[in-house]
């Protein structure tokens, strides 16, 4: 379980993390800027796979941790109203949801997760490296951004050194995280599909 310290932790993380989404969800407007001014950033099928490779791991880590965090809320309800109760029934119960809550404890604990933070690091670099062996104008707004992601995600702070502090990621902790992180995913998203599309789906541009 998450100890008292690790949990402060947590919501001070939280809470410095709330005081900067306004600030970060303007990347996506930064990147696209970069875009519409660059002249010569071209669409790369790779960097688009690899993206929304990363977005797809990030999101599954995430849906993960979320409903382990609130079957985990849950079961803590669930053992408390029957804490008290000596009938045979009621012992019966409990045990099993105690069962139930270390087991989703286990599961959502860091040692369980570890290999999900080393497929992040994974996405992340191949995903560097693929931007690093295209140079363009836009290039290191691009860096910048991955930059950025890679430290909300696995970097000292992130998500996963939170996880490993705490032991237990708590529900809103999570939600918190993950609207912060999905504003940065969907800004090289965003990016990409301009670049697939053409300058049309920035608006008029001046000739």
């Amino acid at each position: 379980m998450m100890t008292r310290r690790a949990a402060a932790a947590a919501i001070d993380s939280t809470r410095k993390r709330g005081s900067l989404f306004r600030t970060l969800a303007c990347v996506a407007v930064v990147l696209l800027g970069a875009v519409a001014g660059c002249s010569a950033p071209q669409y790369d099928e790779q960097t688009d796979k690899l993206v929304t490779t990363l977005q797809a791991d990030t999101d599954t880590q995430f849906v993960t941790l979320i409903s382990l965090a609130q079957r985990i809320d849950r079961l803590n309800r669930q053992i408390a109203a029957l804490n008290g109760q000596t009938d045979a029934a009621s012992r019966k119960t409990l045990a099993t949801l105690q069962q139930s809550l270390s087991d989703a404890t286990t599961k959502a604990g860091y040692d369980a997760n570890a290999g999900a933070y080393d497929k992040l690091a994974v996405d992340i670099i191949s995903l560097q490296m693929r931007v690093a062996a295209e140079p363009n104008d836009s290039t290191p707004d691009m860096m910048k951004a991955i930059v950025n992601l890679r430290a909300n995600l696995i970097g000292d702070g992130g998500l996963q050194a939170t996880h490993q502090s705490a032991g237990i990621l708590t529900t809103i902790y999570l939600q918190s995280a993950q609207q912060l992180i999905d504003v940065q995913l969907q800004a090289l998203l965003t990016r990409d599909l301009v670049l697939k599309n053409g300058s049309s789906l920035l608006g008029p541009t001046s000739k």
